[in-house]
């Protein structure tokens, strides 16, 4: 997930008229704030079991910062936010083959229900977009106070 803080800037440019070394300014300024609303994001809206997932995010910064990227390191990060579809049988390693057909027994055995998806990713992208939104409008208007 990418958000590029220069097209946030941009959009808000059409309302406070001035010049654009002041919204780089300002992305710099803003940045740790907006680097500390993530983790605190992350901490309340990614799903929590073991807290793997949790402790695998990270922000890259790119082109001094104007670029950022969240992302999740955790292998399993894409299935918890998407789901998966249920599943019939199971392989057993043992015998090398895959059971299909439902046990006379436990015919729930060897069948796996599925996950329908956390879908923190979309919820994490809405929310920090608009913090950042929030935290570059901030720094404007400090640093426009100040001149």
């Amino acid at each position: 997930m990418t958000i590029r803080m220069s097209l946030i800037v941009h959009k808000e440019k059409r309302w406070i008229p001035f010049d654009e070394n002041l919204f780089y300014r300002a992305i710099d300024k803003a940045n740790s704030e907006i680097t500390t609303d993530a983790f605190d994001l992350n901490s309340v809206l990614v799903p929590r079991l073991t807290g793997n997932l949790q402790e695998s995010f990270g922000v890259q910064k790119e082109d001094g910062g104007r670029l950022m990227r969240f992302s999740w390191g955790a292998s399993y990060a894409q299935f918890v936010n998407d789901g998966y579809p249920s599943s019939s049988g199971r392989f057993v390693e043992v015998i090398g083959k895959r059971l299909i057909q439902p046990s006379r027994r436990n015919p729930n055995i060897g069948v796996h229900p599925g996950y329908r998806g956390a879908h923190y990713m979309e919820a994490f992208a809405d929310a920090i977009r608009e913090a950042a939104k929030e935290e570059v409008v901030k720094a404007i208007a400090e640093l426009i106070s100040h001149e």
